[in-house]
Parts: C-alpha cells; structure tokens; sequence
C-alpha cells in the first residue's frame, strides 16, 4: 500500500474478521469495540472507543436504512442512508459522511447567523476533500458532501456554504473491482485508507496456515477522522458481507437438482 508521501500511517487489526463483533487493535491496544446485541426486536451494533465511549450505534433493519446514531459529532438518530446514500447511477453508491468537526463549525456558524454577528460565519464552514473505496465484483461508491451539508444545516447556512464553496464536496468510492479504500481529491489519487481482509500466510510452514488478521490502515489525514472512517466502514462491509451470503445461497439454490412437488413440501413423491 502506497500513501500519499504522508508520514503517520496507522494500522486497525480486527480481531476477529467481523464487521458487527469484534475488537480493533492499535499496537497491541484497544482502539475500538464493536459489539451486537441480538436479544432484542432488531439487533444493535454499538461502536465505543478504547476509553468505553459510545462513538456511533445502529439498530439494524431489513428492508429499510438501520437507525443510525453518531454520538461524536452530535448526529442525531435518524436512517443511515442520510448519511450513507446510495446514488442514482447504476453499480454505484454515493455516501455522505463529513469530518467530525465539520458539524462544530457549521453550528457555530448558525449560531453567528441566528444572532445576527455582522462579518462572521463565513470562516467558520470549511471541508476538505475526500474521496473513498472499497472493494466487491463490479461496484463502486461515489460521495458528495454538499448533501451532507444540506443534511445538517438550515437552508441559509447551506446557501452560504454552497456560495462560497470551501472545498464542499467528499467523494468516497468503495470500488469492489478492486479492495476497499478511501481516496482523497478523486479515485485516481493513491489511498489516504484500505481495508486488507483476514488471509491465510502463504509463507507460513505450519498446517493450518497461520491467519494474516483483517487490517484498516489508515495515513494522516484518514486518521484525523478515524471514527467516521471506522463507522461509515462497519456499516458498509456488514452490508456488502450480506450480500456476498446471499448470493452464495442463491448460487447454490440454482445448483441443486431439481425435486419434485413432493419432496419440496417434506414428502417424497
């Protein structure tokens, strides 16, 4: 993995390779956890940081977007495709995430603006560009932040935002074709993060191979908003883990002999 000439580069080890239950690591730490409480009507996943505080939990639903909930950054309860929404063009998603201290500014400046503060507020909206990943036969994820921002502001501010343009737009393209991983300042720029998934050692000599663990690593600049990385991740890879299951399934279902009327209701004919 080549960074872009970035000097900190930060590795996640998932242990185990498990997008809903596991404990992610930094040098040996715990830096995350990652927990899913089945016993209720729905499961709920919680996201808590290595001081045991809640960064982000969803409740999981079928067929619509799981309630998601962002306590870093103050995101209300709401659907998670306000937030990760998929885009109009075929084979494609378009996510919305923003840094986590993009939201202080923006109420700061609603703040400027409701209390009428002449000559401020305009400073305080600025985004970096961003433009992420991921990796599954045939899709992509493109993401612009100018929704995001249209998510969380009251229409002046977005107005404002919009006018002055600082850099509003975070693209984010998890490109299945090749692995997930997040870009900055478009998809052909080297990785700022990617996700290497658990492999067996192929230089291992012992049997079974040893088991090379999952790994997000991340350079400087995905670092300073690892928990919306982390998040917007979890989230994306249970979703596309799913449908890798049930594609197997359905493969498999297209496999199997044929069987009678009779054998399908439990009786043989």
């Amino acid at each position: 993995m080549s960074f872009e000439s970035e000097p900190l580069v930060t590795t996640l080890v998932f242990s185990p390779d498990n997008p809903c239950n596991t404990t992610i690591l930094e040098d040996g730490d715990i830096a995350y956890t990652v927990t899913t409480d089945a016993s209720g009507k729905m499961p709920v996943t919680r996201v808590c940081d290595g001081e045991g505080r809640c960064v982000a939990d969803w409740v999981w639903r079928e067929l619509r977007s799981d309630l998601l909930m962002l306590h870093g950054i103050g995101w209300p309860q709401g659907p998670a495709s306000a937030w990760l929404k998929k885009s109009l063009i075929p084979f494609n998603e378009c996510v919305f995430f923003a840094p986590g201290w993009l939201y202080g500014r923006l109420n700061a400046a609603r703040h400027l603006q409701q209390h009428d503060v002449p000559g401020r507020g305009e400073e305080e909206v600025r985004v970096d560009e961003y433009n992420a990943g991921s990796g599954a036969p045939g899709t992509s994820t493109s993401v612009c932040l100018s929704h995001a921002v249209s998510a969380c502001c009251a229409a002046p501010l977005r107005q404002l935002a919009l006018k002055h343009g600082h850099g509003l737009r975070l693209l984010t393209q998890w490109r299945t074709d090749i692995r997930r991983q997040l870009h900055a300042h478009g998809s052909k720029s080297p990785p700022i993060a990617l996700f290497q998934r658990s492999h067996p050692d192929r230089n291992s000599t012992k049997t079974p191979a040893h088991v090379v663990p999952a790994k997000l690593v991340l350079d400087a600049r995905a670092d300073e908003i690892r928990d919306l990385v982390v998040v917007s991740f979890l989230l994306i890879e249970r979703r596309r883990r799913e449908a890798e299951v049930e594609s197997a399934n359905r493969a498999s279902a297209l496999a199997a002999p044929l069987m009678t009327v009779g054998v399908l209701n439990g009786h043989p004919s």
